[in-house]
């Protein structure tokens, strides 16, 4: 999403030749795409104020000067408006130049602009509109104040047009707040700041000492002063793009002043500039017009370039007041195991204070998960400081997501009451977590809870000023994938785009997992911090394109690394890789279909709880004899089996000797032990004395209802023939769990457990001879 801006300038509509090349300007104008937002017209309308008095002594003295044709400010300002019209309402903006001011350009009396005024009377007002992604101010000088009597074609902008323009810059700024600070600001007169070297080289009149601007100093210093991004001028007639580091006092900027060709001079070699306001930089093209040729396309240079954005957005972050401390360095690694779990460390060096601060007493912190739990979070300081570092927690911390805040005692502040932001004290620190299940192991898996997206990935939000940004993802499992990615997204581009990236926040870790379903406890937006205040899922191409080449990969060490310099608020910096397209022991082509329509049976049956359901009696059997050889009561023992419904994309109930709230009951593939014993196509074992709290990821049990003492959680595989622990395609779940603290089942509390083999074999007997016949399901297929 970009705009445009064309500026124009020295058009001398005077005679015929100069409106035919006005026509073909027309044209190139209009040819443009997209069409321009801005016009910019800086001085030279006409050659002389005077031009409607021609008529009455043209006879006489018209052909002496060359003038055979007669013009005047109306007609220049009928055809300016009607171009800005055809290019969709494009906003005008005109300055007077000295041969709108004074005769020949050179001799001027008292009322010197007034016939200019009486055309343009609010010409001076600045004007202010989005081009693009940017919001643009462009303000209006006049060069012409000097007395033109003694100063041939000399302009000079004056105390008095300094002091107007202070106070329009002041009322615009707090009419427009935080936009203006981000704005484009160009300032646009007649005469030329600068030399133009190449010009030089003419007859005596034409040198700087006739045509120079003689407080092109002050004027200067004041443009940096108020942080201008560009000047635009005309005068010479010569196109020039020109880069200057001005200082004044404390304040360093970079500024650029862009000299204007003629665009309709008879006899020259017409132009004019072309702008293009990209979402984080801004170029100019001249476009030039020869004798007797088409308009055509010259070099394009930058006005602000990429990297001059990313330090403009960096300082403007930095001094935002949203904006609570600023790091040095971030590392952030990951290491993606094959049950997808992920191991997470976010390491940060020379934390300190925002400039806006007295002190950093704490950092928030709000991680969450999408589809898998978030467990185990602690917070720890790395660096000599004295401060002490610790994790605090809040109400919020639950299943699924670590909320609370990193807290510094004594706090970080400046030392000795200094209140230089650059001497506050920092300190350095680590905050390690790990994310149970939040990764998924096939294409298919991911498909199926992501709503079909089908590469995998992490990545950090940047709400908070960062010098050096890496993110290291480990794949610590078989061989790495054979895709890896650079993944840069923001917010949806219908919203404030510039703000994206020159506003303040806080970091924050993106979820490694599609948009969640709105319900359950898994919604929670995932981050190291408060949760981002806007959804950040729009890939960014710009910013991708600037950093595709900082993504390193190494297949000797399994890992992918990417380092970014300076990265902008907002943007979600990250890798993505593909998953394996089929599982490990896929089941054969000529048994394809078949697992989905054993699945699709199961989930066809009436309400488990109902007398119809036709598992029901085969249930009630097992559940009794379950509960005869553990010694335990029938009503403190649950048994039911999980089938992936993907209506609801989860797990639910389809048959089962269970209270009836727990048919309701629903997971995500991977959340709970159930649904994790589904994802990996493993038998899980979980017993609660064995689990710490913080890290009981597991139970995710129905509400109200305590923890179970122990569940045991058995896939039903397809080919049945196969019993190996991960052989056959997972088609459900089943579940066997017990809340009475003196049942048997509480000894097989191990996979390894030769009584908890003997049951992985029993339930897949169970599920060959009973279930599939049950269902309608007779015999294998033949090959």
């Amino acid at each position: 999403m970009h705009g445009t801006i064309v500026h124009l300038s020295d058009l001398h509509l005077s005679s015929r030749e100069a409106w035919v090349n006005f026509e073909a300007t027309r044209e190139a104008i209009l040819g443009l795409k997209p069409a321009p937002q801005i016009i910019i017209v800086s001085g030279d309308l006409l050659d002389h104020p005077d031009d409607a008095l021609w008529p009455q002594i043209q006879q006489s003295v018209g052909g002496i000067l060359g003038r055979p044709e007669t013009a005047d400010f109306g007609s220049v300002e009928k055809a300016l408006r009607q171009l800005c019209q055809d290019c969709g309402d494009a906003t005008l903006v005109v300055v007077p130049g000295n041969h709108d001011c004074r005769t020949f350009g050179l001799v001027g009396r008292s009322e010197s602009g007034e016939a200019f005024d009486a055309v343009f009377p609010q010409w001076r007002e600045p004007k202010w509109r989005r081009v693009g992604a940017w919001p643009t101010a462009v303000f209006c000088l006049d060069s012409n104040t000097n007395d033109a009597r003694v100063n041939a074609a000399r302009g000079r902008v004056g105390t008095p047009e300094l002091l107007r323009f202070g106070r329009e810059f002041k009322a615009l700024s707090a009419r427009h707040g935080e936009d203006f600070q981000k704005a484009f600001k160009i300032v646009v007169l007649h005469h030329h700041p600068v030399p133009i070297a190449d010009s030089e080289a003419t007859n005596y009149f034409g040198k700087d000492g006739f045509l120079g601007l003689d407080d092109a100093g002050i004027f200067l210093r004041e443009m940096a002063d108020k942080g201008v991004d560009l000047v635009l001028h005309g005068h010479k007639h010569y196109p020039l793009q020109t880069h200057l580091r001005v200082q004044a006092g404390k304040i360093t900027r970079e500024l650029a002043v862009i000299a204007a060709g003629s665009a309709c001079k008879a006899g020259h070699e017409n132009s004019f500039n072309h702008l293009t306001l990209e979402r984080r930089a801004v170029y100019n093209c001249l476009r030039r017009h020869p004798p007797g040729a088409a308009y055509f396309a010259g070099d394009t240079q930058a006005i602000i370039s990429p990297a001059d954005y990313r330090e403009r957005a960096y300082q403007a972050f930095l001094e935002d007041p949203q904006v609570k401390y600023s790091t040095v360095t971030e590392v952030f690694n990951c290491t993606i195991m094959e049950n997808g779990d992920g191991d997470f460390s976010d390491r940060r060096w020379g934390v300190r204070c925002a400039r806006h601060q007295a002190q950093l007493e704490n950092v928030p912190v709000f991680v969450g998960c999408g589809y898998g739990i978030v467990a185990g979070y602690q917070a720890e300081k790395i660096s000599t400081n004295k401060t002490r570092v610790h994790f605090e927690r809040d109400g919020n911390h639950r299943d699924g997501i670590a909320s609370g805040a990193v807290v510094f005692s004594p706090p970080l502040s400046p030392p000795n009451g200094s209140a230089d932001p650059a001497q506050t004290e920092t300190v350095d620190f680590e905050e390690s977590f790990r994310f149970y299940n939040a990764f998924a192991l096939t294409e298919e898996q991911l498909a199926r809870i992501s709503k079909g997206r089908k590469m995998e990935h992490v990545g950090l939000t940047i709400r908070n000023p960062v010098g050096e940004l890496i993110i290291c993802v480990r794949f610590a499992y078989g061989e790495m994938p054979s895709e890896i990615h650079l993944r840069i997204r923001g917010v949806d581009p219908a919203l404030d785009e510039l703000k994206s990236g020159m506003t303040g926040g806080r970091a924050a870790v993106e979820k490694p997992k599609g948009e969640p379903a709105p319900e359950g406890p898994e919604s929670n937006p995932p981050s190291i911090a408060e949760p981002p205040p806007k959804k950040v899922d729009v890939p960014d191409p710009d910013e991708w394109n600037y950093q595709k080449g900082h993504l390193q990969i190494s297949k000797l060490h399994q890992t992918a690394t990417l380092r970014i310099l300076k990265p902008l608020q907002g943007l979600s910096y990250g890798i993505e890789w593909n998953l394996p397209s089929v599982p490990k022991n896929r089941r054969p082509v000529f048994q394809e279909g078949t697992c989905e329509w054993i699945r699709q049976q199961l989930l066809a049956l009436d309400a488990p709880g109902l007398e119809t359901n036709l598992l029901r009696p085969i249930f009630r059997e097992e559940h009794a004899r379950l509960a005869r050889e553990f010694s335990t009561p029938l009503d403190q023992l649950e048994l039911g089996l999980m089938v992936f419904d993907p209506g609801i994309q989860r797990l639910r109930f389809v048959a089962g000797r269970m209270p009836p709230a727990c048919f309701t009951f629903q997971l995500w593939e991977g959340q709970g032990i159930a649904g994790r014993a589904h994802k990996m196509n493993s038998t899980l074992v979980y017993v609660s004395r064995r689990v710490d709290p913080l890290m009981d990821f597991s139970a995710a049990g129905v509400a109200g209802r305590p923890k179970p003492e122990i569940i045991i959680c058995v896939p039903l595989r397809f080919p049945v023939s196969q019993v190996g622990d991960t052989a056959g395609e997972v088609i459900g779940v089943v579940t066997l769990s017990t809340d009475h603290p003196a049942s048997k089942l509480l000894t097989i509390d191990s996979v390894d457990n030769s009584r908890a083999q003997a049951m992985i074999l029993e339930f897949q007997i169970l599920f060959l001879d009973r279930i599939l016949p049950a269902i309608g399901f007779d015999s294998l297929p033949e090959k």
